[in-house]
């Protein structure tokens, strides 16, 4: 799981889709639901991270999955402003034979400055 994280801090942006499963659903902070494509496409063409962290608080097994709730804390740029955000991520994971896949996350945003 830190590899994705890792992947989306270093913008290795095929590295990232690689780990998210072909039905991978995200929610973000506004409520609004993406796709796979639409999520990765988001990540390409937005703003350049500048620092990641992602920390699991918790993680649970439940039958074929896991859950994992997360605070998070990142610092990006987009057309020459800096911003900041932090708050919780809930994903599911999955074992696959190609290795484990997220399935779903939901972000929510506790700060932005």
């Amino acid at each position: 799981m830190q590899e994705t994280y890792a992947a989306v801090a270093a913008g290795r942006w095929d590295a990232y889709a690689a780990r998210l499963a072909k039905d991978y659903l995200s929610v973000g902070p506004d409520g609004t639901p993406k796709d796979r494509e639409r999520t990765v496409r988001d990540w390409r063409e937005g703003a350049t991270v500048l620092e990641l962290s992602v920390q699991p608080t918790v993680a649970r097994e439940a039958g074929e999955v896991v859950f994992v709730l997360a605070k998070y804390r990142c610092v990006d740029e987009k057309a020459g402003q800096t911003r900041e955000s932090e708050g919780t991520l809930f994903e599911i994971w999955k074992p696959t034979p190609e290795g484990w896949r997220c399935l779903a996350t939901h972000f929510t945003q506790a700060t932005e400055t």
